[in-house]
């Protein structure tokens, strides 16, 4: 293998099972204190790929994302402090809140500045229209969406098992599509494995998701439907080419 291969095998496949452990618990008591019939505390990014695809710790994971789904009648200021004194009144780890965008939180290990891989937490606070349905919520944020959520058990390292919520299959990959720009257009290796395990899963909907993608580029981008249709298009095509022919990355697959 190469330097740089080696060092992107390490970072993902390295599983720090006391990190594991610890966000899993976290995440198991937030969904106790927040209650589902006023909150959502939803598992997102990469532990939420891991529990829609085979449902067990198999890569490490350097942060935790969470979404934090409440009522149109919560005070935002409110609520995000409410969260951070709910999180260090919980946790063992005791917790600095960052300077963050309006809707989100995003937290670290107190020492984050000279531990490595400091403990990190990261909140996107979503707000709910009010409106339920069978398989999720509506999301009220200037463009109304639904948002499907499923219920699934994550297992960690040493077999202990935690019920999470998360977003739809195909939901999921297309919020990580989207990112792909942030990264110009070069996905992390460890976001093409989780994209690539969820392509490959018996239940995913390829529509589904260019249907996810289209809503985004329409509300976010401003683009016509066929100007969207046509660049989510276009980016899942992309992405199956950096899966098949990313030499670096397609060596680390060998090893999942």
């Amino acid at each position: 293998m190469a330097k740089a291969e080696i060092q992107n095998h390490q970072e993902i496949f390295s599983i720090d099972r006391a990190k594991s452990k610890h966000d899993l618990k976290l995440v198991s008591s937030l969904m106790t204190v927040f209650p589902e019939s006023s909150y959502k505390v939803i598992l997102d990014s990469g532990y939420a790929v891991e529990a829609l695809t085979g449902g067990i710790i198999s890569r490490n994971h350097s942060d935790l994302d969470l979404m934090l789904v409440v009522s149109q009648s919560e005070d935002i200021t409110g609520i995000k402090q409410k969260f951070i004194n709910v999180v260090n009144t919980l946790d063992t780890v005791k917790w600095v809140p960052l300077p963050s965008k309006t809707s989100w939180i995003w937290l670290r290990e107190i020492s984050h500045e000279t531990v490595p891989n400091p403990y990190q937490l990261n909140t996107h606070i979503l707000f709910s229209s009010g409106k339920s349905e069978a398989e999720g919520i509506i999301i009220n944020s200037g463009h109304p969406f639904f948002f499907p959520v499923e219920e699934r058990i994550l297992t960690d390292q040493d077999g202990t098992k935690t019920r999470v919520l998360c977003p739809g299959l195909e939901y999921m990959l297309a919020a990580k599509i989207r990112l792909i720009e942030a990264y110009g257009n070069d996905p992390r290796p460890k976001d093409l494995l989780d994209m690539k395990r969820m392509m490959s899963e018996r239940r995913y909907s390829e529509p589904d998701c260019l249907r996810y993608l289209e809503t985004f580029y329409v509300n976010r981008f401003l683009l016509s439907s066929e100007e969207a249709k046509e660049k989510a298009s276009e980016q899942i095509s992309m992405v199956k080419l950096k899966i098949q022919s990313n030499a670096e990355t397609g060596r680390i697959f060998h090893h999942v």
